[in-house]
Formats: C-alpha cells, sequence, structure tokens
C-alpha cells in the first residue's frame, strides 16, 4: 500500500475535536472547522483493519503484539 504519512495531531487539538464532536455538531462541520480530512471514519476503518491483519500475523508468527 501507498499511503502518504499519517499526520501527528497535539493533545489540545484532539480534545477540541472531540469537544467539538460531543456538542453534536455533524463530522464534516467539525472536520471543516479544523482544516481536516471528513474521512475520519474511513481511515479509523482502515486502521482498524490493518491492526487486525497484523494481529492474526503474530499468531501465525508466534508472537504477541501488545493490545
Amino acid at each position: 500500500m501507498n499511503l502518504a504519512p499519517r499526520k501527528r495531531y497535539p493533545t489540545e487539538f484532539k480534545a477540541q475535536a472531540v469537544e467539538l464532536l460531543s456538542t453534536g455538531k455533524p463530522v464534516s462541520q467539525v472536520a471543516e472547522e479544523l482544516c481536516i480530512s471528513s474521512d475520519l471514519r474511513r481511515e479509523n476503518t482502515l486502521l482498524r483493519q490493518e491492526n487486525d491483519i497484523l494481529k492474526k500475523a503474530a499468531v501465525i508468527l508466534g508472537t504477541r503484539l501488545p493490545a
């Protein structure tokens, strides 16, 4: 897979995003206000799939990954 490098966001930025979402604003509106992609759910799904693949590979290879 040829993915773009992941952006790193400060803890304060993440807290602000969560606070805006908890007010009931739609994800697309919050993303626009914070100038980030609104594909947050798609990215999370992709990351979960990648983690599942790594966990299965670790079992096959006989090693354990941290939870």
